[in-house]
């Protein structure tokens, strides 16, 4: 579907679930999100946004993309339905004085449509599930490089980060499957940035790589609870700490 069609839509689907993540942003950071939304929407351009604001939006950039693939292929099915359904006329009409005759023959093509309507259903539900691994890989990419990045000052040394991607999808496609791939992502966030702000003090769990962070997840969850002020510091800084470059702007 072209970018013309899809902007010709009059509205577009915010999910109840996505707004959670209104609750850990600033008025300010929340003013933002929406501006980015519409500028989305409106222009179907990426806007430019700092680290931690374009890692919110990601998720909202992502069920967009979902929704307007479900729409294209919803206005697809209707085209298709509509030109199958004036061709039968015709097709009837013209037809009417050879209907036994053509029985057999109609028979075999209902079966043919059939089967290749199956066909494409399944090329559609393929073509969805890829975009949505290819939506969760670019998202661990991401926080892949951000805790590397992280790490790497912590240590003071350089970082190999083999097989890190694999680890942090493995946190949110297995440990944090229960939870639901949005609000895994949102935890997912919420412990690197623990790392961020906490890392070496004391009963902080020794986080080097992707693997311990995978490890030691749920004793940073745990960490966070017990300490209030730790809590408190990490939902403050959760969105704004993850990079030291700010405010850009679109």
């Amino acid at each position: 579907m072209s970018t013309q069609t899809i902007n010709s839509r009059k509205s577009f689907i915010l999910h109840k679930d996505s707004l959670d993540i209104l609750d850990k942003l600033s008025d300010e950071q929340a003013g933002k999100l929406f501006k980015a939304i519409h500028f989305y929407q409106k222009k179907q351009e990426i806007p430019r946004l700092d680290f931690a604001l374009d890692l919110v939006f990601t998720t909202f950039f992502n069920q967009f993309k979902r929704d307007d693939e479900n729409y294209k292929i919803t206005c697809e099915a209707r085209k298709l339905a509509g030109s199958k359904g004036g061709k039968q006329k015709v097709a009837n009409a013209s037809n009417c004085k050879q209907k036994v005759a053509n029985l057999a023959d109609n028979k075999s093509k209902s079966k043919s449509e059939s089967k290749n309507k199956n066909v494409n259903e399944e090329c559609k539900l393929e073509l969805i599930n890829h975009n949505d691994k290819s939506e969760l890989d670019s998202f661990c990419d991401k926080m892949a490089i951000n805790l590397k990045e992280i790490l790497g000052r912590k240590l003071n040394r350089n970082i190999a980060t083999s097989n890190w991607n694999k680890e942090i999808k493995l946190i949110v496609n297995n440990d944090l499957k229960i939870r639901g791939e949005q609000q895994a992502r949102q935890d997912l966030i919420r412990c690197i940035q623990a790392v961020e702000n906490h890392f070496g003090k004391d009963y902080f769990p020794v986080i080097q790589s992707a693997k311990s962070l995978r490890d030691k997840f749920i004793k940073i969850e745990n960490y966070l609870e017990r300490s209030p002020q730790a809590k408190k510091d990490n939902l403050k800084d959760e969105f704004l700490a993850m990079t030291r470059n700010n405010q850009g702007g679109f």
